[in-house]
């Protein structure tokens, strides 16, 4: 909630919550394939990577470096 003041500044918190709502949905999915957990469990595998697609679509572009002007 603290990277909505500022998501600039914090841009490397929503890249690693949105990269691990990713990883954890792919766990998941592979646990829920294997019959290691319940199939219901496939919702949350949905919802993760939704959540993990939308923090990435709205994640602040990264700021370039602008090169030097020399005369």
């Amino acid at each position: 909630m603290l990277a909505i003041r500022n998501p600039l500044a914090s841009r490397s918190l929503i890249a690693f919550t949105a990269w691990s709502s990713l990883v954890h949905a792919v766990v998941m999915g592979t646990q829920a394939m294997e019959n290691m957990v319940g199939r219901e469990e496939l919702v949350g595998v949905a919802v993760l990577i939704v959540i993990g697609v939308v923090l990435i679509a709205l994640a602040p572009p990264v700021k370039r470096a602008e090169p030097a002007l020399t005369s």
